[in-house]
């Protein structure tokens, strides 16, 4: 509740912003409206961009509100339900209900869930819930329908396999269920030789992978990149505690620090955490983002392992003491690195102004169906639209299309210019100062927040 109070106030203030919500939302309006998902906002095909296929069975969503709104309150929903799926699944393997309940309200406390709240909606944020409910199914023994939620995780992005692929094996191990856990892993196998060299090529303008580049340090392409790595082992062991790397291990893990009794069932989670704390694109290890998502699930599921083989090993007069271990854990860590109203950070969530509403009467002159160029955190609530662009483009390219793709321009699409007073300093200000010298646009509205161009008529 609190959670989804924050996040729509954040939006309503203008917090939400192009990357990556705005990406999200009109790919998923023009998906629920039968078009191809071309995302003008990034200047990709959506699935060209990433392997986010779980897109296409959230599309009845904006069918029946065809609003940013549901997406956002989708993602606080996605979350909340983990904590009582690990009750569940708390209660399912024989946890005190004190126990199971401490553990559950330590994951929701954990800081890098609230971040992912504030981040916004992230097709891997499903992952969340749909590990510990996968986990669920296997405990009482509805094996093929967890393996089934399982594979629904490989929907998420092409680097799910990295976490379903070992979770198969586990499963193959733990339930000697050979033939059910076997099957996942080659699911899994398979899905990332689809994404990777199937899928993201053809949806990708220039026929290539977008974002090897991050392991170019490594190697050029994904080969390239994975032959560096087993190349050179030492320095892979060198880059993997470099810089800010282990505090974000301990910023994951220490908040549930009884996922640590459960080494076996973390280690689901060490290909994908590996292939995060490799890349030089520092969103991959810092607990804000969604990157963050596969291990927090996984760590999610073994707090719950961890709590089970410490109570069986300690005796089950320790669970008191153990739900408040984890309690004041997760609360002590949530206070110092979250972004709730109770933690650090409470300050990042946006909040109304008084004079919002100028915002607002400008957005509303702008029809439903023209093309606009706007700024990054007013993109969001134009984007159900086929033509919305991140000011400066198309006027100025700036983090649109895909590298080497050339550039360009159709400046003639947009026949609106909608952007803060002053606008940012940089490519924004000279290609409005352009715009405006031109004489294309005149101005319709010119306030103390925003000013709005429309394009002369002929």
């Amino acid at each position: 509740m609190v959670h989804g109070v924050l996040v729509l106030r954040h939006h309503a203030a203008f917090g939400t912003q192009a990357f990556d919500f705005g990406i999200f939302d009109q790919g998923l309006w023009l998906l629920s409206r039968f078009e191809a998902p071309f995302v003008t906002v990034r200047g990709l095909h959506l699935f060209g961009d990433h392997s986010s296929y779980a897109m296409v069975p959230l599309t009845p969503l904006y069918w029946v509100w065809p609003d940013p709104r549901a997406l956002l309150l989708l993602t606080v929903v996605v979350l909340a339900l983990a904590g009582p799926l690990l009750f569940a699944l708390g209660r399912a393997v024989a946890l005190p209900p004190v126990l199971a309940a401490g553990v559950a309200l330590g994951f929701l406390l954990h800081p890098s869930l609230s971040w992912q709240a504030w981040w916004n909606f992230h097709p891997e944020l499903l992952a969340v819930s749909l590990v510990p409910l996968g986990f669920l199914l296997l405990v009482r023994e509805r094996t093929w329908w967890g393996v089934g939620v399982l594979v629904l995780v490989l929907l998420v992005k092409e680097d799910a396999p990295l976490v379903i692929a070992p979770a198969g094996l586990y499963v193959a191990w733990r339930w000697r269920a050979w033939r059910a856990g076997l099957t996942l892993t080659g699911a899994a196998v398979v899905a990332f030789v689809l994404h990777f060299w199937v899928l993201l090529p053809h949806f990708s303008p220039t026929g290539e992978l977008l974002y090897t580049g991050r392991y170019g340090h490594y190697g050029e392409g994904l080969r390239g990149a994975l032959a560096g790595m087993l190349a050179d082992p030492v320095r892979v062991g060198s880059d993997l505690v470099a810089g800010q790397r282990p505090a974000y291990l301990a910023l994951m893990l220490l908040p549930l620090p009884l996922c640590l009794a459960a080494p076996r069932l973390l280690l689901l989670a060490a290909p994908i955490t590996i292939a995060n704390l490799l890349s030089l694109h520092g969103y991959q290890h810092e607990i804000r983002w969604h990157y963050a998502a596969y291990l927090l699930a996984v760590a999610g599921v073994a707090g719950v392992a961890g709590a089970k083989a410490l109570v069986d090993a300690l005796g089950r007069h320790t669970a008191l003491p153990l739900a408040g271990a984890v309690l004041a854990a997760a609360l002590a860590a949530h206070a110092g690195a979250g972004p709730s109203p109770i933690g650090r950070h409470h300050d990042h969530w946006s909040r109304p102004r008084a004079d919002d509403h100028l915002v607002r009467e400008a957005l509303d002159r702008i029809p439903d169906d023209a093309a606009v160029a706007a700024d990054p955190f007013l993109v969001p609530q134009l984007a159900h639209r086929r033509s919305v662009f991140m000011f400066p483009n198309p006027f100025l390219e700036d983090n649109w299309g895909a590298p080497g793709e050339p550039w360009t321009p159709r400046p003639e699409l947009v026949d609106w210019v909608l952007t803060w007073v002053p606008p940012r300093p940089g490519d924004q200000e000279r290609a409005l100062a352009d715009l405006e010298r031109s004489g294309a646009f005149e101005v319709v509205v010119d306030n103390a927040r925003v000013r709005l161009h429309r394009r002369v008529p002929g």
